[in-house]
């Protein structure tokens, strides 16, 4: 009986040949469309992660709040200060790390050779929140940032460029006229999928971190800081910290138009879940 059944089957499927094929393909590319969806996705997952590595869920991201005002009145935006630093670390145990970043284009140079670079001004808590390997050298210290020493961490195309075949380490690259001690070089961090948010060679890659002291001390600008990065102790208390770090804000710098806070703190965890 099974063989006749069989036999049935293969003489409708002859009967029907075009109607066959078309039921056969039909079927490969729903196969292959979720195999694609699948991967896309998963792919996709894997370029998120990449992008935010080192921004772990616990991570709060501080800056003035740049949404508010409009209309008639104007909102004047105001830097976060060493002042509110200090604040946060004595007043706030539940949130530490705290890393101020600041940023300028300027010149760099090695002899006759001067290039147009960007320049990192942070503390030593900045490697909480970069996930790096070092080439060699080592990173900038505490120390060093409390005595606003001119030393400086570069990127693996900043070493080739100013340094090729020779071990940067302990040579020096002059920024601001003067000249910093390379203490360390970063591994070169390639761009693993096709598609990327952004190009390690424009960033990481290009790399040159100093201590903040000596970045204030040369590009001036009082102590104001328009980012800065911190870490929750714990998940669980992601809400209380970033309540705590506006309440901070707020004392030190009141409210905008009595009423709304003149600084955010973004939280990474609710930007990956949203993600």
């Amino acid at each position: 009986m099974i063989w006749s059944l069989f036999r049935e089957a293969l003489d409708a499927i002859g009967a029907n040949r075009s109607r066959t094929a078309l039921t056969l393909l039909g079927i490969v590319i729903g196969i292959a469309s979720v195999i694609t969806v699948v991967a896309a996705g998963n792919g996709g997952r894997a370029i998120i992660t990449e992008e935010f590595e080192g921004l772990e869920p616990t991570t709060l991201q501080i800056q003035p709040a740049w949404n508010l005002g409009g209309g008639e009145v104007q909102f004047r935006a105001e830097a976060i200060t060493d002042r509110d630093l200090d604040d946060l670390e004595r007043d706030v145990p539940i949130v530490h790390s705290i890393a101020p970043i600041r940023q300028m284009r300027t010149l760099v140079r090695r002899g006759e050779h001067e290039l147009s670079l960007t320049v990192t001004g942070t503390n030593a808590n900045y490697v909480d929140f970069v996930k790096f390997t070092l080439n060699s050298g080592r990173v900038i210290t505490g120390e060093e940032e409390e005595r606003q020493a001119k030393v400086i961490i570069i990127g693996s195309l900043i070493a080739d460029e100013f340094f090729p075949g020779e071990d940067p380490v302990g040579q020096y690259l002059t920024i601001f006229d003067t000249p910093f001690q390379v203490v360390g070089v970063l591994d070169r961090k390639d761009s693993a999928y096709t598609v990327s948010f952004s190009n390690p060679d424009e960033t990481f890659n290009n790399a040159l971190v100093v201590p903040v002291s000596v970045f204030r001390r040369f590009f001036g600008g009082g102590d104001g800081y328009w980012f800065v990065l911190a870490r929750a102790s714990s998940i669980a208390q992601i809400d209380e910290a970033r309540d705590e770090v506006l309440n901070i804000l707020a004392r030190n710098h009141g409210l905008w138009n009595d009423t709304e806070n003149m600084f955010q703190v973004t939280v990474m965890k609710q930007q990956l879940d949203m993600i």
